[in-house]
């Protein structure tokens, strides 16, 4: 997700993140309702969605594009007021909405998040959140955009905090944004 995220702002274009873990009919629906044009995903998700095979681009589970799909560079002026991504509320109260963030919007998260946390290239962050959750922005930009790893906790319940706390520990993580119902927990 984190590849095709990057290589979807660099193209110029917009991301729209759907977890995984979705029921097929939520992801489709999301999909939809979004417009989107291309989906951008892993080998594993291919057969899940019911999308033409003109409208995907699968990944390699290292993140690559196979050999046939390897597109021409573009060039490409991205503006302030173009969109970066579209995140889809949890749907809680009806149907879910999308949320338009433009790159200036993402710009300021991501500096501002630069000022407060003081970030560098020798952090160790955490990813934590699940994809189509707001917070995973905060998880990803802010720390690549200094050059700081982002840890992923594969096989680590992260609903178990004790199992986190383990794990932060392990990977000798340095930076962690922990969403607000979990903190309360």
């Amino acid at each position: 997700m984190i590849v095709g995220a990057l290589a979807i702002l660099k193209a110029g274009g917009a991301y729209l993140p759907l977890d995984p873990n979705y029921p097929t009919d939520r992801l489709t629906s999301l999909w939809k309702d979004a417009q989107a044009p291309i989906l951008v995903t892993g080998q594993c998700m291919v057969d899940a969605l019911p999308l033409r095979s003109e409208h995907v681009v699968a990944l390699t589970p290292e993140g690559q594009l196979t050999l046939d799909q390897i597109p021409k560079p573009v060039a490409v002026q991205a503006k302030a007021n173009h969109l970066a991504y579209v995140i889809y509320t949890s749907g809680s109260t009806g149907q879910p909405k999308g949320v338009e963030i433009t790159r200036g919007g993402l710009l300021n998260l991501v500096r501002w998040h630069h000022r407060a946390f003081r970030t560098t290239p020798n952090d160790r962050a955490s990813h934590l959140s699940a994809l189509g959750f707001d917070a995973a922005v905060w998880e990803l930009w802010p720390y690549l955009t200094r050059g700081a790893s982002v840890h992923l906790p594969d096989g680590v319940a992260v609903n178990d905090p004790e199992a986190v706390r383990d794990w932060l520990i392990s990977q000798e993580i340095t930076i962690c944004f922990v969403a607000t119902p979990w903190r309360s927990g």
